[in-house]
């Protein structure tokens, strides 16, 4: 039985996830080819994503999600359908712990830094960063990735090669196009996420088929190396172009636009420097693609189609038969340039008044564009300028109008019948579908000539300049007077289309590359696998070899290291080129009908020679014209697909299909084949421009000729100061020539109009297709030019908003108030027991028995719950924060169940060993219990308020539970403790009916994508949460740690393990009270230090990082300096405030509670470790921002053992009131601890503040 063929069909941004034309396509091939098996690798934004296709096909075998952005972890999105796998906690814990910075250093920053050199060396080998791609795809299925790229060493690793440049080459660039602090770190975080495909598993299929040059094209090179797969590309548009079209509008700085740039650079040159077949939807595409390292000889054009059974000529509708009728299918945006069509349609109206002209596309894209158009076709007098999104096109008051708007058309099939002609005005186009639908329909064409327009029409329409609304009026004019022509171009358009685009022609192409490919991979498999065993042992021997000769290194020496020892990177591009040279031996095979002689290593002499030079500097003396019928078999022309040019695989003796790998520059860029190929000139039946011969290397772009005095000085001035309008600073001269060809600008103007030189780079032999880079060489000199005057222009400084003093305080003021509201829930409960001598859960009139089981419910609830509270906090909040508010619903309540399971399971636990070892009576086991049970989930409750910020409501409902307590004491002889369980069980009803009334709210609000989201599996969140959990227990732990050892003190057998001690605990709530004012400084100083991070990275140059990091240091000094001394006034104020009501002592309250000069001692003691906490606490929001959970365990853990140990030592000598001078001495410890752990982040913030996020 045979097997089916296996494509790896790699998307980017589209299908099967997000419409649109390329997606598709897509969906074209997956249906129309269903011999082949598809595995979907499709690199989307985001994981909340539907898919917009049906995937449930029987030639999808898989699809794999690979998310960009917000990924937790990225293998969780690896899915068969989105069925969520469990990932074992214990795999994903331990392959992170193995993920050491040791492991980091010697294997992975090597080669993380010759990647990155191929941002700054565009002239090096593109073929050498291969085996660097595939060693980095190999060292993330051992190694974690999140734990790698937020490493030191990476971080250190990314400054100094990005900051090279600037170091060694200071005259580049101007003092305001130097990287920030803030800079790298967004960069590196760029680049985190857009290159997480490394961290997919790539299956091993027949053919790997890439439809963009970009990210999702490393699984096909990694899949070349390692299992010696055919690489396939489809370029609808040029990645690298695109790229430089959309960031260099962007606001983003110099260095983050070169970023960027340099990154789709590199990712295309990889894509194109291995890809077997490259097959763009047009031949104009090849304009990019040679220059950025395509190798011509392997392209195969594959142009797109449209179905020509529905798009079909049909009868013009009645109440337009007597207009002249145009018609356009276009989104209203600037690309689209409505206004060159408007002023053309103005022009063709003069002479054709009856004319009508109806354009139909979304009006939401530019709505500021579209009121500019409309506006404009009041002024020309062509009508209302009116029309909307609904379709009418006014049909009822059609003689009032000349040009409308028709908005979105439910059917596209159907536009092109509308009109006699149609119009594209477009400045910037691929190979536009619209031309190919009209041209169905039998409706001729007046286009501009930009993108594949006049490729598309081949003479069957009218092409007119771009930007030239009279040319184009007049191309309007001559379809619509002449009725001949017009018809004959309506025959003609529909015989191009049946014969050379439609979608069966198109998908015949691809089915057919497939299956050749297929079987080339087949037939050499087992060879393949077995010579990958001598790769894989390269990579391993390579890997020990680092290891042991790499020192081991503190981080402070990692910086100096990186700078002073650069044999790692050397040995790293040593090995890529070993590597290279190896893979080209063992899956290259020498052509048997050549005159090759093997050398005593196995090497083909001219396979050997061919290694050795570049494959553009072929001899031109060794380059005889060929015709077509000369040429190899591996250029060999097709017959039987008239939409395909070139690049079929060979057959000549089993020669690898990779007869090549071009690079830039002159670069030794070579294939087996190199020295055979003769396809450098063009078959003898194709004419060049006289004076115009085809370069050695195709991809080198020559210099200008520049001339003394320049004649057209102002003309080029003024594309400078287009340039520079629109760009700002171009980063080279490519962002130049692709905002001239975005402006409308062709070859043909840069040599007519600006006497450039035609640049010809390559003679497509199949068609003749002439591929040009005149504008490019045009852009070396306009780029020249720009930098030039940007040396007259003053650099711009970062705008940097400085508050005044006025302000300043004002933001102190709400900040600090703000804070006083996360205690006053506390405050109310003391004040609730002064004024009515019980709260929500305690009571002055209880007995010490019953106090003391009270207090045991009490502390267990906030220990057993304390890990909760902080995970739904860390979690839920960071949820809501970014909008996804239904993964904070999920979330919340998630652990809410969770939490209540573990509530439960103690609360039995409990019971059932006092079952078996009796502490108390079973009446106070209930108690106990029920205070326990209602208070957990109360916390529980409180804590989905605190995510959404509602502390006054927390404050509220617990009042209204002491309200309710209150109305049972007063009027009822129910009791307390059914006064407290009933006070409980209504504040959790309300808390957790408001919270669920909120959270639901938010989760229906969400739209888009974002209503499909859904959690990361729940072994990712435990691990992502268990630190915060500990610190939760811990915290709410070491709160009650000294009452648990002073209450266990006595000289005296006590009844109970522990004995509530009322004076003790009077002691502790006084000086609660003294810790609302110092804690109240944390919400100021957390959103102070947030609302100044990045404008202080953005003021600060990356080469003074030291600076930036000193800076941030003295802001934390003196916020703890701020802290210290309102804490030690609040302690001191608390004292005084309360003991001013010792005046009142004949009342009975009061008498009690200065009664026992224990509660005074406890107080004291109480109040400095309180805020000593509040110290430590203050330094756990900085570690906490910056998702730093252990620091905060290191400083916590110790303090609680002395905490312990002070305590228990004091107690037990002294008096049991003395283990609050245990809580003070451990909170010491924690305030020093964390202090110190804090001025390490800040002495390091650069790096702390990356690896943050």
């Amino acid at each position: 039985m045979d097997v089916r063929p296996s494509v790896l069909f790699e998307t980017e941004g589209t299908y099967p996830y997000v419409g649109g034309g390329v997606s598709t396509w897509c969906k074209i091939l997956v249906d129309e080819i269903p011999e082949v098996d598809y595995l979907i690798f499709a690199v989307t934004g985001t994981p909340q994503v539907r898919t917009k296709y049906p995937v449930d096909k029987e030639n999808i075998a898989r699809i794999v999600q690979v998310p960009m952005w917000g990924a937790e972890e990225p293998a969780e999105w690896i899915l068969p359908f989105h069925a969520p796998p469990h990932i074992p906690f214990s795999e994903l814990f331990l392959r992170k712990q193995a993920t050491t910075e040791a492991v980091i250093r010697e294997q992975f920053v090597p080669l993380f830094r010759h990647f990155l050199r191929g941002f700054e060396e565009p002239e090096a080998d593109v073929r050498l960063y291969g085996p660097t791609v595939w060693a980095i795809f190999r060292y993330f299925q051992e190694y974690d990735y999140n734990v790698t790229m937020k490493s030191r060493p990476v971080w250190e690793a990314f400054k100094e090669e990005m900051l090279r440049p600037y170091r060694d080459h200071p005259e580049r660039f101007r003092p305001d196009e130097y990287p920030s602090v803030f800079d790298l770190t967004t960069c590196l975080r760029w680049f985190y996420n857009m290159l997480m495909v490394f961290t997919c598993p790539v299956p091993e299929t027949d053919v790997t088929h890439a439809t963009i040059a970009a990210a999702c094209g490393l699984a096909s090179i990694y899949s070349k190396l390692e299992y010696g797969t055919p690489f396939l590309i489809t370029d609808h548009g040029v990645y690298a172009r695109e790229r430089y079209i959309a960031v260099s509008a962007t606001d983003f700085t110099f260095f983050s636009k070169r970023f960027l740039i340099n990154l789709a650079i590199l990712l295309s040159k990889l894509n194109y420097v291995f890809a077997d077949q490259l097959s763009p939807c047009a031949n104009f595409n090849q304009r990019w693609e040679i220059p950025f390292g395509g190798d011509p000889r392997r392209v195969r054009t594959i142009y797109n189609g449209v179905d020509p059974g529905v798009f079909v000529p049909g009868p013009k509708p009645e109440e337009f038969r007597k207009y002249p009728t145009a018609v356009a299918a276009a989104r209203v945006f600037p690309l689209k340039d409505l206004i060159t069509m408007i002023k053309g349609v103005a022009v063709a109206h003069k002479q054709i008044p009856n004319l009508k002209v109806i354009v139909y596309g979304s009006l939401k894209a530019d709505p500021p564009y579209v009121q500019k158009c409309r506006d404009l076709v009041r002024e020309l007098g062509l009508g209302p300028g009116e029309g909307d999104e609904s379709g009418d096109i006014g049909a009822d008051d059609i003689d009032s109008w000349t040009f409308r708007f028709g908005g979105f058309h439910s059917q596209p099939s159907k536009i092109f019948t509308l009109g006699d002609i149609s119009l594209l005005s477009s400045i910037s186009e691929g190979f536009p579908f619209t031309v190919l639908e009209s041209m169905s329909c039998g409706t001729p064409v007046v286009g501009t000539d930009v993108g594949g327009v006049k490729e598309a029409l081949e003479g069957h329409g009218v092409v007119t300049p771009p930007r030239d609304p009279e040319a184009f009026g007049q191309g309007i004019i001559q379809l619509l007077s002449d009725d001949d022509l017009r018809q004959r171009l309506s025959r003609k358009c529909r015989e191009t289309i049946l014969a050379k685009f439609t979608t069966s022609t198109s998908v015949d192409a691809y089915r057919e590359s497939y299956l050749k490919w297929a079987a080339y991979k087949r037939e050499h498999r087992d060879r393949i696998r077995e010579e990958n065993a001598q790769l894989m042992a390269l990579w391993r021997e390579e890997i020990e070899k680092i290891r042991a000769e790499s020192p081991a290194i503190t981080p402070a020496e990692e910086r100096e290291l990186l700078r002073s020892d650069s044999r790692p990177l050397e040995r790293t591009v040593e090995f890529a080129r070993r590597m290279m040279h190896e893979w080209e031996r063992l899956f290259l095979p020498p052509d048997e009908s050549s005159d090759d002689v093997a050398g005593a290593d196995g090497h083909s002499r001219v396979a050997e020679e061919a290694r050795q030079r570049t494959l553009w500097h072929i001899p031109r003396a060794a380059a005889a014209t060929t015709t077509v019928a000369e040429r190899p078999p591996s250029a060999a022309p097709r017959t039987s697909a008239p939409a395909v040019q070139t690049g079929v695989p060979p057959t000549n003796g089993g020669r690898s299909p990779n007869d090549g790998a071009a690079s830039t520059g002159a670069a030794p860029a070579v294939a087996a084949s190199a020295g055979r190929l003769r396809a450098c000139t063009p078959p003898q039946d194709v004419a060049l421009p006289e004076g115009i011969e085809l370069p050695e290397n195709p991809a080198y772009t020559p210099e200008p000729e520049i001339v003394h005095p320049d004649p057209l000085e102002k003309e080029k001035e003024e594309l400078v100061d287009f340039i520079l309008e629109t760009v700002e600073s171009p980063v080279d001269f490519w962002a130049v020539a692709a905002t001239l060809e975005s402006r409308g600008m062709r070859d043909v103007d840069a040599e007519e109009k600006l006497n450039v030189k035609p640049l010809v780079r390559w003679v497509e032999p199949m068609s003749g297709y002439v591929v040009k880079g005149s504008i490019m060489v045009l852009a070396k000199e306009i780029y020249a030019r720009c930098r030039e005057r940007l040396k007259t222009v003053p650099p711009k400084e970062p705008e940097i908003e400085e508050l005044s003093w006025w302000r300043k305080l004002q933001r102190f003021l709400m900040f600090y108030l703000r804070g006083t509201l996360f205690a006053l829930p506390m405050v109310g409960q003391i004040i609730a027991v002064l004024a009515l001598r019980y709260s929500l859960w305690a009571y002055l009139e209880f007995s010490e028995e019953r106090a003391t089981v009270v207090a045991i419910g009490t502390i267990m609830s906030f220990i057993v719950t304390g890990g909760f509270v902080q995970a739904i906090g860390r979690k839920g909040m960071s949820y809501s924060e970014a909008g996804q508010h239904i993964l904070a619903k999920q979330v919340c309540y998630g652990l809410i169940r969770l939490g209540t399971g573990l509530v439960l399971a103690v609360g039995l636990a409990f019971y059932v060993l006092n079952l078996i070892i009796p502490f108390f009576t079973q009446e106070m086991v209930l108690i106990s219990l029920m205070y326990f049970f209602l208070l957990s989930e109360l916390w529980l409750f409180i804590s989905i308020l605190y995510v959404l910020t509602r502390r006054l409501a927390i404050l509220l409902s617990t009042l209204a539970g002491v309200a309710i307590v209150h109305v049972v004491m007063t009027y009822t002889d129910w009791g307390i403790h059914a006064a407290h369980g009933l006070g409980l069980l209504g504040t959790n009803l309300i808390v957790a009916a408001y919270g669920y009334r909120l959270l639901d709210k938010a989760a229906r609000s969400v739209t888009g994508d974002q209503k499909d989201a859904r959690l990361p599996a729940w072994s990712i969140l435990y691990y992502s949460l268990r630190l915060y959990f500990l610190y939760g227990m811990l915290y709410f732990g070491y709160l009650y740690l000294d009452r648990l050892v002073g209450w266990s003190a006595s000289e005296q057998p006590l009844p109970y393990i522990i004995w509530f001690r009322t004076p003790y605990e009077l002691g502790m709530d006084w000086a609660l009270i003294s810790l609302v004012f110092s804690i109240a400084l944390l919400e100021y100083t957390i959103n102070e230090f947030a609302s100044i991070i990045i404008p202080t990275q953005k003021r600060f140059q990356a080469f003074d990082i030291a600076g930036h990091n000193r800076y941030f240091t003295r802001f934390y000094l003196r916020q703890i300096l701020l802290l210290i001394l309102i804490a030690v006034v609040s302690i001191i104020a608390t004292y005084y405030a309360v003991t001013w009501l010792r005046r009142y002592e004949e009342i009975k309250l009061v008498r009690d509670f200065f009664k026992n000069p224990i509660t005074f001692f406890v107080y004291w003691a109480a109040a400095v470790g309180y805020n000593l906490m509040v110290v430590g606490l203050f330094n756990g929001v900085f570690f906490f921002s910056l998702s730093r959970p252990i620091p905060a365990l290191r400083s916590i853990a110790p303090a609680m053992l002395i905490n312990v140990l002070v305590g228990f030592l004091l107690s037990r000598t002294v008096g049991y009131a003395y283990s609050a001078v245990g809580m003070a001495v451990g909170s010491l410890v924690f305030a020093l601890l964390a202090t110190r752990h804090a001025l390490k982040v800040m002495r390091n913030l650069d790096y702390y503040y990356y690896s943050a996020y």
